[in-house]
């Protein structure tokens, strides 16, 4: 895994690009990288100037005195390039949004995840797995993180990328490894057994949990549990691994609204479960796994 950027040398980063913004928050993604993407034109205009009209002046004497279709060689490149520098934009806007959501709140922000330290079965999924943007912090005295994963299945043409914004919060009862797929999300895997529901429910989610653990998967997701997601629209998977519920909303979010929406989603997600999930106590079933 590459090496992570110290404080100081993120801190210094991020003034540098926000430097482009002219004071104004990074609170879309998508219109904070237009600015920086602008921002760079206006800074380095004249360098700009320079080498595109250096550039204009070889592909015209190419096209007439070499052959008229090197200008496609030597023009061809201009879109392909500007697209790169705004993808450049894209990330560095992405960035900057996560670390003032991250600073507004005294969180605390890293860059990359070990995905190695990750014990949820979605996170486990594909052939290739990346954890981006982990917010800590407390929310009433509970501890959160919130941060980007995706996964990729297949390969070449068959290549298909997952990509999830995740909320994790932590629970002090002792609870075993759940995983409720929410039928609307993106991706369905199978692990451990497949709990049955009330019909009511099967249509919309499928329980996961470790052979024989029926009883303890019926009392955590019961029916007041379940009938509040449905009334409530949210569209999360939700996986109970380690002491904390992950909950899995699919797509990347793109901006501090829809961010602040979705953690408020899932805090009342929360708070329906906290009387279950802070005294909840089960005893391991012989040698059977807990886990999934």
């Amino acid at each position: 895994m590459a090496e992570q950027l110290s404080k100081e040398e993120v801190d210094k980063l991020i003034k540098f690009w926000s430097g482009f913004l002219e004071g104004s928050p990074a609170t879309n993604t998508r219109e904070t990288a237009w600015k920086i993407y602008v921002g760079l034109f206006k800074k380095y205009r004249q360098r700009i100037i320079l080498i595109a009209t250096t550039w204009l002046v070889i592909s015209i004497i190419a096209t007439f005195f070499i052959s008229p279709y090197l200008s496609i060689f030597l023009i061809g490149p201009l879109p392909f390039t500007l697209g790169i520098v705004y993808a450049f934009a894209y990330l560095v806007a992405s960035n900057l949004f996560w670390h003032q959501f991250a600073e507004k709140r005294g969180w605390s922000i890293e860059s990359t995840g070990d995905i190695e330290k990750e014990k949820a079965y979605l996170m486990h999924r594909g052939n290739t797995q990346h954890i981006h943007q982990v917010i800590r912090g407390t929310l009433d005295n509970r501890p959160l993180r919130i941060f980007s994963f995706e996964f990729s299945t297949g390969t070449g043409k068959n290549r298909r990328t997952y990509a999830y914004t995740v909320f994790g919060f932590s629970f002090t009862g002792k609870f075993p490894h759940l995983y409720l797929n929410h039928q609307d999300d993106q991706y369905y895997g199978e692990v451990g057994e497949e709990i049955s529901l009330p019909e009511e429910f099967e249509k919309k989610f499928i329980l996961h949990a470790p052979k024989q653990y029926e009883i303890e998967a019926h009392q955590i997701f019961n029916p007041g549990i379940l009938s509040y997601i449905i009334d409530s629209n949210l569209d999360y998977d939700v996986e109970l691994v380690d002491g904390e519920l992950l909950a899995f909303k699919n797509g990347s979010v793109a901006n501090i609204t829809d961010l602040e929406q979705e953690l408020s989603r899932v805090h009342d997600l929360v708070l329906k479960f906290a009387p279950i999930l802070d005294n909840f106590k089960f005893e391991k079933i012989g040698n059977l796994t807990s886990e999934l």
